[in-house]
């Protein structure tokens, strides 16, 4: 097994772009049969590394989510402003969000949320999968509004803390909702709708959906690639001074492995002593951070002292294989790298 290693520091520099968003609807589903459960299937595969998000929604002011599992291949979390509850007048409503960051690949995949109580009560989930947002972060906003007067279905919007962002909106709604003017659907039940739209100029602007109702709850939620609008992704470079923006570990065969170590210096000017290093990389795919482990992260470091990511690649199928590395300080994103290998 070869075992490269390379003295790296990090660097802000102008110029380097941060990786593009995008939204994928996989499935919408709802139910007004009596139960206590929803389920919503994928016929394909989603991808390592990416966010699941899971909108969820019922005519209930009172009922909770007890479970969202997708088999047990990964954890989703309720964000911290779920559920958006609207507790006057009728029908009562509520909507939740959870996700799961990092997540594992599935090959035909079902989602199923667990309910709190057993009624026909109107249920609903919307499961979206997202490229190109933090693997560390990746929740910014969260806003929550209802109506029981005829007028557009409008969760309200918020000062974006990024210029890249993608913006996820729900409803329940009392006839038929349409699409606002500057998104496009996640999926569409029974009248409900669920949009999306994606800003690169970290403004929200209109938030609203597209039909008059008389009773509606909507809910947003916005995840993030993490980099600061004042501030370019980092590059990684040498001591010597060349310019690594990727790491290649050329073709191996089916089952076999490799390994890149990475000293990172926490450099004078940078960090001040006790801010913490965080890395991503999907764990459970062809590539894995095997140095530090588990409870080792996020790192505590000072100026001038450095740490090791060692990261293997471990192709368990022949192709061409990619991930990223991401590396933050404290809440700042640093940089990512790309990590490309070819099985044979």
């Amino acid at each position: 097994m070869k075992n490269l290693r390379l003295l790296i520091i990090l660097l802000f520099l102008p110029g380097a772009a941060s990786a593009t968003i995008s939204v994928s609807p996989r499935c919408v589903s709802g139910s007004t049969t009596s139960g206590n459960s929803l389920a919503c299937s994928f016929p394909g595969s989603t991808t390592p590394g990416n966010l699941i998000a899971i909108q969820i929604a019922r005519d209930s002011a009172t009922d909770t989510v007890v479970s969202v599992s997708d088999g047990g291949a990964n954890t989703f979390a309720a964000t911290p402003g779920s559920p958006c509850t609207k507790a006057t007048g009728s029908p009562t409503r509520r909507t939740w969000v959870y996700y799961a960051k990092n997540a594992t690949g599935i090959v035909n995949p079902t989602w199923t949320v667990l309910f709190g109580s057993t009624s026909t009560n109107y249920r609903k989930i919307v499961v979206s999968e997202i490229s190109g947002v933090s693997g560390l972060a990746p929740l910014d906003k969260e806003t929550c509004a209802n109506s029981g007067t005829a007028s557009l279905a409008d969760p309200g919007s918020a000062p974006l803390s990024f210029s890249n962002e993608a913006i996820l909106e729900d409803s329940i709604v009392s006839a038929t909702n349409g699409v606002g003017a500057t998104f496009s659907s996640l999926g569409f039940n029974s009248g409900n709708q669920a949009q999306f739209k994606i800003v690169t100029n970290g403004t929200w602007g209109a938030s609203a959906f597209a039909t008059a109702q008389s009773s509606w709850i909507a809910s947003a939620v916005t995840f993030t690639d993490g980099v600061p609008s004042s501030v370019s992704p980092g590059l990684i470079t040498t001591a010597s001074g060349e310019v690594l923006t990727a790491q290649d570990f050329g073709a191996l065969a089916v089952g076999a492995t490799k390994q890149i170590n990475l000293t990172v210096i926490a450099a004078p000017g940078m960090t001040v002593g006790g801010l913490q290093y965080g890395v991503f990389a999907p764990q459970k795919g062809d590539f894995a951070i095997l140095l530090p482990i588990g409870n080792d992260l996020p790192i505590t470091v000072g100026a001038n002292t450095s740490f090791s990511i060692l990261v293997e690649f471990r192709p368990k199928t022949a192709g061409v294989h990619a991930a990223e590395l991401e590396i933050t300080l404290g809440n700042t994103f640093l940089t990512r790298i790309p990590l490309t290998g070819t099985a044979q």
